[in-house]
């Protein structure tokens, strides 16, 4: 008998995951629910960031840093293109040491999934490369916070981008 409610109980988990995952999967990310993976515009917009990070690596002075800034994903024209660009500016602060600097750069949304790849050019310092995962929805579907993750060897980090 535990065993059979073992396994009654683990059915029952199992269809509740589902059912949660359909009614909800398909109004919070319509794109991807659809199958068609998730065009630059869905994670184009205006967001305030910021993070954490450590310089790791021979290039640079190994050591910690936060971050925080105004990022614009703005998608290249076409309905369903997988790139965009990207512009704003960020205030660092390296052990002491504070710098301003505006930056932009380019965006790719991976096709089949939502998620994506930044490129990062700053007025001054180094190129960065992250990962952008869109973590947070709007009831509409529309991404409301990305977290972006530093893929360089040369850093450690994480930002955080919520809507404006």
């Amino acid at each position: 008998m535990k065993t059979r409610l073992t396994v009654v109980t683990a059915a029952t988990l199992t269809a509740v995951a589902a059912a949660l995952f359909v009614s909800f999967g398909n109004s919070a990310r319509p794109v991807h629910a659809a199958g068609g993976g998730c065009p630059a515009s869905y994670a184009a917009g205006f967001f305030g960031f910021s993070g954490d990070a450590l310089t790791t690596g021979t290039s640079f002075v190994p050591g910690p840093y936060a971050t925080a800034g105004v990022i614009s994903l703005a998608a290249d024209p076409g309905v369903t293109t997988l790139t965009g660009t990207i512009n704003g500016y960020q205030t660092i602060n390296n052990r002491g040491v504070v710098t301003r600097v505006d930056f932009t750069g380019s965006y790719a949304m991976v096709a089949a999934h939502c998620y994506g790849l930044a490129t990062i050019i700053p007025s001054s310092g180094p190129t960065t490369h992250f990962d952008l995962v869109p973590i947070g929805w709007t009831n509409g579907g529309i991404p409301n916070r990305i977290r972006f993750v530093e893929t360089d060897s040369h850093g450690i980090g994480t930002l955080v981008a919520d809507a404006f």
